[in-house]
């Protein structure tokens, strides 16, 4: 299943940044960039970094063709600062030398001043999203602890898991992505009885996104786990056999309102291949990392 998600992303890496879109990117693409560079940080940061080349290899090539580019790194100075972090995060996933070529350190340093972007209001998990890529590219901050900043995320609070929208359920996932440097550092803000409670917490909400086959979050689930436990935990199991059955033979994984909307549209072949890799590139990552950070092997492989 990995294997297949991964042939899917490597044919679709060209539509991060598609030649015809270079100069009008739009928010959709923009978020693609930044989420691709994630990948690809998390990726190099593992013992096996060396397996996951085929991807962050061409990316970082990619990634470096975008940034260069005005209308893409000008977001750090005169964009929306709600999307500092993502175009920052795409500045730290490049080689030094190339990322400062574009805009340097300093100048970081000074914009952040200057565009008020830690004082700005943020909910508690994109405050730990900033936290994050700041101390990722290495830029000194006034931001809370992660562990203040965690006692305000939802994750904390102890909700009803049974009302939780899918909004929600993307907040408490990604607390727990940030808030663990993506499994890297378990234990710097969440005690051993928090992750125990969390990992319990997405085992429950599980079910209702298996029902609901909503792929991108059963993938979510799974790597938040994968952060929590430093592994995988007897819960993975069926969302990975539910992944396995959802997942097209080309690789990917569709929503059913992806479906319904791929069914509904009079779109052309370019537009279908537009809405298909826009809903599609994001699980197909997901579902790389919780592979790799779960040593997903022949054992699941042979249960799916």
């Amino acid at each position: 299943m990995v294997e297949k998600a991964s042939r899917w992303l490597r044919r679709e890496l060209g539509n991060f940044d598609p030649p015809g879109e270079r100069n009008d990117l739009c928010e959709a693409r923009r978020t693609a960039l930044a989420e691709l560079a994630l990948g690809c940080v998390v990726l190099r940061g593992l013992p096996s970094a060396a397996d996951y080349a085929w991807l962050t290899e061409p990316a970082a090539c990619l990634l470096a063709d975008a940034f260069r580019r005005k209308e893409v790194h000008s977001f750090l100075v005169e964009g929306p600062v709600g999307a500092f972090a993502g175009h920052l995060l795409m500045w730290a996933a490049l080689p030094r030398e190339i990322a400062e070529s574009v805009i340097t350190r300093s100048e970081l340093e000074a914009l952040l001043e200057a565009r008020n972007v830690t004082r700005v209001e943020r909910t508690p998990t994109r405050q730990l999203e900033l936290r994050y890529v700041l101390e990722l590219a290495g830029l000194r901050h006034n931001l809370p602890s992660w562990r203040e900043i965690y006692r305000r995320t939802l994750a904390a609070t102890r909700p009803v898991t049974a009302s939780l929208e899918p909004s929600d359920i993307y907040a408490i996932t990604h607390t727990v992505f940030y808030v663990t440097g993506f499994g890297r550092n378990p234990d710097r803000a969440l005690s051993r009885a928090e992750r125990v409670r969390l990992i319990r917490m997405t085992d429950e909400i599980q079910e209702r996104m298996i029902g609901a086959h909503h792929w991108d979050l059963v993938a979510e689930l799974i790597l938040a786990r994968c952060c929590l436990a430093g592994g995988r935990t007897f819960a993975d199991q069926a969302a990975w056999e539910a992944l396995a059955r959802a997942q097209a033979e080309e690789g990917h994984f569709l929503s059913a309102a992806t479906l319904k909307a791929l069914q509904g549209t009079c779109a052309g072949p370019q537009e279908r291949r537009e809405i298909l890799f826009l809903a599609g590139y994001h699980t197909c990552l997901v579902v790389i990392l919780a592979g790799a950070l779960s040593g997903f092997d022949t054992d699941v492989r042979r249960a799916v």
